[in-house]
């Protein structure tokens, strides 16, 4: 039987409801795992303040689903649009956390620019192999016609200047992309390669190489399966100072049946990946959601097992059962050598958490 992580029962039954979690904020007690990892930080943050609307006079719900920190900030994206203030000061998805021996409660700061308000459905960030731009990409998971556009766009920036942002490879959006990712990922199932796919994953290797993780494959974004699929494509910076992606030189990199594994208990999709340079493993979070749980699992393997189709391998806790997340866990950063930032897109489901809250985890790697 899986040991189901103490630590996602602790954050939840810890939660406190108030309206405005600047009188109470939730939080988990920490729990020890070994070799792998151990907790040293959960609780809940807020993307926006309690009893945030949207234009329809719905809940807005905070749903970030990726997250990079570039040495001196954290920055986490929303995969649904964020409304303005009630007195019409702008927002956007695109936001700014600081994190000292906990992770800020609200945003710092949001990302106004026009750039960033845009696009729609930020699923993916990294930073490139030697940290000198930062990267922010949508899901990919619209095929090309207005207003879809919105989810087909890669910004990047050099790190520190996001009011440098541009977006890669077009001059409204990244579409021009789409066909050579698709491309990338023909199979015998889909000779075309599918004509739905959903990226949720971007990171840096060496050698100017970009990783873009896939999340579902099928034929419309009602019918898909979910998959753990990765994706190469190479990358420079040109005499312009802009980042271009070469987008013929996108090819099949890894793919991995995390179904297969005899421990899992959902069905999974890939939702991040991250390269930790110091050690040259790359870190994968997969995730599920069904009608009755939410949950993840964290997988890694050497860079250069991977290159060779090795499997990945699941993070363990001290009774060799793989460590398994409580919530969605949808994107991670390294904030130090050896901590690992997950943050979590629970969707809809409300267990213990107001609209505007969004779980997270800090994990210490050994």
């Amino acid at each position: 039987m899986i040991l189901r992580w103490v630590v996602g029962a602790a954050l939840l039954l810890s939660t406190v409801h108030c309206a405005d979690p600047q009188h109470a904020r939730p939080n988990a007690a920490p729990a020890r795992i070994q070799a792998a990892s151990h907790l040293i930080d959960s609780g809940y943050f807020s993307c926006f303040g309690s009893g945030t609307l949207n234009p329809d006079s719905r809940p807005a719900f905070c749903e970030p689903s990726t997250v990079v920190f570039d040495g001196q900030n954290i920055f986490a994206a929303n995969d649904k649009d964020t409304p303005p203030t009630p007195s019409g000061e702008l927002r956007s998805s695109v936001f700014v956390l600081r994190y000292t021996r906990t992770l800020s409660e609200f945003p710092e700061r949001y990302l106004t620019d026009t750039i960033f308000r845009l696009p729609e459905k930020f699923e993916a960030s990294t930073l490139t192999e030697d940290g000198t731009w930062t990267l922010l990409s949508t899901a990919f998971d619209r095929a090309q016609s207005s207003p879809q556009e919105r989810h087909n766009t890669v910004l990047a920036w050099p790190t520190g200047h996001p009011e440098q942002a541009q977006v890669v490879n077009g001059s409204e959006n990244s579409a021009a992309l789409r066909p050579k990712i698709r491309e990338a990922l023909r199979s015998e199932e889909f000779p075309e390669g599918p004509a739905y796919f959903k990226i949720e994953g971007l990171t840096a290797i060496p050698d100017h190489t970009l990783l873009f993780g896939v999340r579902e494959i099928g034929d419309t974004h009602q019918s898909f399966r979910y998959v753990t699929q990765i994706i190469a494509a190479d990358y420079h910076v040109d005499a312009m100072g802009k980042f271009v992606i070469d987008a013929d030189t996108f090819r099949p990199f890894y793919a991995f049946d995390a179904h297969a594994h005899e421990k899992l208990q959902s069905t999974v999709g890939l939702s991040s990946i991250e390269y930790h340079r110091p050690s040259g493993q790359v870190y994968i979070l997969t995730s599920y959601e069904n009608s009755n749980s939410l949950g993840a699992y964290v997988w890694r393997i050497p860079l250069n097992a991977m290159r060779a189709g090795a499997p990945l391998q699941l993070m363990h806790d001290v009774n060799g059962e793989p460590i398994m997340l409580t919530h969605k866990a949808e994107g991670m950063t390294f904030i130090t050598s050896d901590k690992l930032l997950v943050i979590c897109d629970d969707d809809r489901v409300l267990d213990h958490r107001e609209p505007q809250q969004a779980a997270y985890y800090v994990l210490e790697i050994d």
